[in-house]
């Protein structure tokens, strides 16, 4: 992450409400050359939105799981954003080289989320709308690092959430 610029979408309805979510944040925000945005139920300006990509190397999709997908506000962003012209079609195309991940905390155990477990699915498989996003418009996909209350609280206990936060934006 060293002299790379990324930028953290945090979408979730309700900010008060998300200590983990907010914990991360806090946690990416730290870091040098990271810009943090949280959108929630409000409207977004779009051009605003658009130029904080464009001063970014690496996007992330900071937020929690609802209904085994993303908030609808982040889904809204992605509709309203990544537009035609711009982000993709014949004079689009800006996002090009730009890195995108996706960082999901969970209210129930992250175990739960493999092909055995109570879900029956990953996180990768439930994160696929955003990795084939990822291909349409040109950046390249990072993966997804999920989180737990149990998780975040032992890698924060180990002085780890940076790293762990780092990793996922490495090359």
């Amino acid at each position: 992450m060293k002299g790379q610029k990324v930028l953290v979408i945090v979408g979730h309805p309700d900010s008060q409400k998300s200590q983990m979510n907010r914990e991360l944040a806090e946690t990416w925000n730290a870091q040098g050359q990271t810009e943090v945005r949280w959108i929630g139920e409000t409207a977004l300006d779009v051009a605003a939105e658009q130029q904080a990509v464009e001063r970014a190397d690496m996007v992330v999709f900071q937020f929690p799981l609802y209904w085994y997908g993303a908030p609808a506000c982040m889904k809204r962003w992605m509709d309203e954003v990544l537009t035609w012209g711009w982000a993709f079609g014949p004079d689009g195309g800006l996002l090009k080289g730009r890195g995108l991940a996706c960082s999901v905390t969970v209210g129930g155990r992250l175990a739960d989320y493999r092909a055995e477990g109570k879900h029956a699915t990953s996180l990768d498989e439930l994160c696929k709308p955003m990795e084939r996003t990822a291909a349409y418009v040109g950046l390249k996909w990072k993966g997804v690092l999920g989180w737990d209350r149990n998780r975040l609280s032992e890698i924060q206990a180990e002085n780890g959430l940076a790293r762990a936060l780092q990793s996922l934006v490495s090359d």
